[in-house]
């Protein structure tokens, strides 16, 4: 079992997390009993082509969306960590983004399309860098195996 402290650890070594991103992480950890928590990282790549404002947009989506008015499933700390009632709500909100054409450069193919269009010869037309980095993380008092890495803002 981990304590939140060690859990934010593991989440910040997977994301590559700066020190005031994993002290959020594990703020939000230690106060949360909350099940699942999804942390994102932003992709300096992406944001160099796309821009900071155009991340927010979508951020600000996944923090909200069916959230009631006035409410943010990041209000612990913004942009950073979003808290769903279920594994099954990061899907919804994944779906509802992707096929938004307002944030459907968020979303970048996974290796495995890439290698289904590769085999017609063909190259992928659209961004190839994902807006972010994801990880999601199960329970507090968590296993190792209760933080994974998701493909959140990649297309299978």
């Amino acid at each position: 079992d981990h304590s939140p402290h060690k859990a934010s650890e593991v989440i910040a070594v997977e994301l590559n997390l700066n020190v005031d991103e994993k002290k959020a992480v594990f703020r939000v950890l230690d106060e949360t009993d909350e099940d699942p928590i999804m942390v994102i990282r932003l992709n300096q790549n992406w944001i160099n082509t796309f821009g900071l404002a155009a991340a927010n947009q979508v951020l600000d989506a996944i923090a909200t969306f069916h959230m009631s008015q006035g409410q943010r499933r990041d209000e612990q700390a913004t942009h950073l960590c979003f808290r769903f009632a279920e594994g099954s709500h990061i899907n919804d909100c994944r779906d509802f983004l992707l096929n938004n054409a307002a944030y459907r450069n968020a979303f970048a193919p996974g290796a495995l399309m890439l290698a289904d269009i590769a085999t017609f010869n063909m190259n992928y037309p659209g961004n190839l860098e994902p807006m972010g980095f994801c990880a999601k993380v199960n329970k507090i008092g968590i296993r190792r195996d209760d933080i994974q890495t998701i493909p959140f803002f990649y297309m299978y």
